[in-house]
């Protein structure tokens, strides 16, 4: 392993491996199968990074998310390592570009989606393609009893038959006994080797609080916080904005992501937070990806998560530096109630599928048959009020047709400006002779833009007008010029979702959903979430239980909410009135928190206890009390 550690020191400049990673690193190196289960934070990449520059050729990298990919690449390039990518967003003239150069450019890495596996010009360059080895990104998605299933990832033992003595590591953070097994099955893998580090955080203590005032627990949570980093996850863009408002108001450093953000701004907002100029974070769950920030103290979740896979990787996401960090999370009855709805809107029937899927082919005009590759810009509110369909049921349908393989779905902002030079140097230089504007951006653009003949690179066009001193929009209307004289090929970037169609459009009496298929995903996901509800009002260790459910064992930890009320003396109606006759406390959920280990229901009745004996007023909404 010598040379593995000398790797380790030139790139990633660490002494040494973390615990496991030297043994999975081994086996690949002996050409054994893989499967490895790390925690968030436990250095799986490195894992895959290492031995696909031990060898020789390109290691493909299977990843179900464009975000991560990107991240990956940008860390890679970091260190002046050679990669690149293919998935869904790209243009048929950038993935063939890719792959010429996944084939002949001396790349070492290979990151592709797994829906491009299956298409005949990957399958036509893999045969020319030196793969040294395979890896399964988040391979929890190959099995339909995981949390992100992607049906795609069932087809990559395809890859194995036409590479059969390529080794082949799948990795995941949030795998339970029954997806780990699905994963060795469906990747029909040899002589498996399984490597998993504990999911014990001695360090992160888990709090789940039912209350009855967000806003004044998430004071009280933040004010033991202050000038420290942190997390706030809310399960929708508008509760994300609601929440960063109020902290904004309350003198909190803050800002906020999510998905409906433009590539430029979230970039900027988590470079804030990664700097320490922004303290908190509040945002969707499209954050968390690829973070390298381990002092973060304090992850709170204000509404519950999907499932506990999406709650263990969030909360994971504090302390990593494994220094004490806390995960807290809130939920009210109400809260209940909403991801119960929101389970059923998630699968609707499959007549209402089919509609969605006819009504996309109405809206942009496209006869059966046509439409393979194809890209337009999508605003989902607008097509669900044309056509009178539920917002977030025309969603879940829409991402039940992607799990299907007939479309595409992409978020705002998510590809940014690229462009990739065609023409000769000669015939460049002929264009910077004729104008003096097009010299000027050629040659910035040529100074930063290494590989540019070669690839599509990324640009930005605000940076090339600040540093140039040419306007923004005579950048873009020179980076046009050049494109429509075929010297260059340009890619405005996507300020808003588009939808890609990867199938030819299916005439209505043609299109089949597996019903089967989705009764069984619709079953587990209602499994999932009985799960978390058990979760939510467990008098159990919090960790103890989340643990048990990827299958470990282990003792109480004693720093969980729930261990913490086991230790403390039990509620009592001598206690609260002493608590509410020594402060001046009328709020509810201001008591609440002063008996912050104690359950809110038990205090509640208690206090009707003591409204019964005439010492207080409960107001009608059950949020404050009066003394009498």
């Amino acid at each position: 392993m010598k040379n593995a550690l000398e790797i380790l020191g030139k790139y990633w400049g660490y002494p040494s491996f973390r615990k496991g990673q030297e043994a999975i690193i081994s086996a690949i190196e002996s050409n054994e199968d893989v499967i490895a289960l790390l925690p968030t934070g436990g250095g799986k990449s490195i894992c895959y990074q290492v031995p696909g520059l031990m060898r020789e050729g390109i290691c493909i990298v299977i990843s179900p998310l464009i975000a991560l990919m990107e991240d990956q690449i940008h860390q890679l390039s970091k260190r002046n390592i050679r990669a690149l990518m293919v998935n869904s967003t790209m243009t048929k003239h950038q993935i063939d570009i890719a792959l010429d150069n996944a084939c002949y450019g001396n790349y070492k890495f290979l990151y592709i989606a797994p829906e491009r596996l299956e298409t005949r010009i990957f399958k036509e360059r893999l045969k020319k393609m030196n793969v040294s080895m395979i890896a399964i990104d988040e391979a929890h998605c190959i099995s339909e009893w995981g949390h992100d299933f992607r049906p795609a990832y069932q087809k990559i033992h395809r890859l194995r038959e036409e590479l059969p003595n390529t080794p082949m590591i799948a990795l995941t953070a949030t795998a339970t006994r029954e997806v780990t097994k699905d994963i060795e099955k469906h990747l029909n893998l040899k002589n498996v080797k399984l490597f998993e580090s504990s999911f014990e955080r001695p360090n992160l203590s888990y709090h789940i609080h039912k209350t009855l005032g967000k806003q004044n627990d998430l004071d009280n949570i933040l004010n033991r916080f202050k000038n420290q980093s942190g997390i706030i996850y809310a399960s929708s863009r508008k509760a994300v904005k609601e929440t960063y408002d109020y902290l904004y108001t309350n003198g909190f450093s803050a800002t906020f992501y999510h998905g409906g953000l433009g590539n430029v701004e979230r970039k900027k907002r988590q470079n804030a937070w990664t700097n320490g100029d922004n303290k908190i974070m509040v945002a969707t769950n499209a954050f968390g990806m690829g973070i390298d920030k381990g002092d973060v103290r304090f992850v709170i979740h204000i509404e519950p998560p999907q499932n506990i896979e999406s709650y263990f990787q969030e909360a994971g996401r504090a302390g990593r530096d494994n220094e004490k960090a806390e995960a807290h999370l809130l939920f009210s009855d109400k809260d209940l109630e909403n991801i119960q709805t929101r389970h059923q809107k998630s699968f609707p029937d499959l007549k209402f599928i089919k509609q969605v899927y006819v009504a996309l082919a109405s809206h942009f005009q496209l006869a059966t048959g046509s439409g393979l590759d194809e890209r337009y810009p999508f605003d989902l509110a607008e097509f669900s009020r044309k056509y009178r369909f539920d917002l977030f049921e025309s969603f879940s349908a829409l991402k039940i047709l992607e799990n299907n393989g007939l479309i595409y779905l992409t978020e705002a902002g998510i590809r940014s400006s690229s462009m990739f030079i065609k023409a000769s140097k000669e015939a460049i230089y002929s264009e910077q002779v004729r104008r003096k504007v097009s010299d000027q951006l050629i040659n910035f653009i040529l100074r930063t833009s290494v590989g540019i003949f070669d690839k599509y690179v990324s640009i930005d066009e605000r940076k090339i007008a600040e540093k140039t001193g040419i306007s923004l929009a005579q950048v873009k209307d020179t980076l046009q010029h050049l494109k429509d004289l075929d010297l260059i090929d340009y890619l405005p970037s996507s300020q808003s979702p588009e939808i890609i169609f990867t199938s030819e459009i299916i005439a209505q009496n043609n299109l089949r959903i597996s019903s089967d298929a989705y009764s069984k995903r619709k079953e587990v996901k209602e499994n999932q979430l009985n799960n978390l509800i058990q979760l939510l009002e467990t008098k159990s260790c919090i960790q103890k239980e989340v643990l048990k459910y990827f299958g470990f064992q282990s003792n109480d930890c004693g720093n969980c909410s729930n261990c913490l009320r086991k230790n403390k003396s039990p509620l009592s109606k001598e206690l609260v009135w002493t608590k509410i006759t020594s402060n001046s406390i009328t709020e509810i959920a201001q008591l609440a928190h002063e008996l912050s280990v104690y359950n809110t229901s038990e205090l509640i009745d208690i206090l009707r206890i003591i409204e019964d004996e005439g010492k207080i007023s409960i107001s009608m909404d059950g949020s404050r009390f009066e003394k009498i």
